[in-house]
């Protein structure tokens, strides 16, 4: 299950006060990147729409006897697609590693939190691992720094080494 369909399982309108509550948390704690956690503009027009998931039977899929189908066709080129999905997995994986950092969690545990809790193949620490590591996730980082703060390097993986 992908981070749409979860959303819709969950609930968009759900994820979206989840999301604002993220964000204000950090912004009243003077996060400097606490808008690497501003909610989508998507999340907000798909509420707005009252296209709230699986509970109105429409979010970012339809759902016709409990099967999910793809709201809208969006034709994407190979390139412009992996690019899209390397971006979501770079964020997720600088969240996983500042937690990591802040203590929040264990490597073992956040790579299982997402295998079992979000139906990720692999977790962070384990898809990285093979990757070449933190050297190389702070270089893939880099590569999207100007797209905003959720791109910029957490403390641990800033440092080289």
């Amino acid at each position: 299950m992908g981070p749409f369909e979860l959303m819709d399982l969950t609930g968009v309108d759900v994820t979206l006060a989840a999301t604002r509550g993220i964000h204000e948390g950090f912004l009243g704690r003077g996060d400097p990147l606490a808008d690497r956690f501003r909610p989508s503009a998507r999340q907000v027009q798909q509420v707005e729409a009252g296209r709230l998931g699986r509970k109105t039977g429409a979010g970012f899929y339809t759902y016709d006897g409990g099967v999910a189908v793809p709201s809208e066709t969006v034709t994407l080129d190979p390139a412009t697609r992996d690019r899209i999905i390397e971006r979501i997995e770079l964020a997720i994986a600088n969240e996983a590693y500042r937690a990591r950092d802040e203590g929040v969690a264990g490597e073992d545990d956040i790579d299982r939190a997402l295998r079992l809790g979000a139906g990720h193949p692999a977790g962070p620490f384990e898809r990285w691992a093979e990757r070449g590591g933190a050297p190389e996730l702070r270089v893939r980082l880099e590569a999207f720094r100007e797209l905003g703060p959720r791109f910029a390097p957490s403390p641990g993986l800033a440092r080289p080494g």
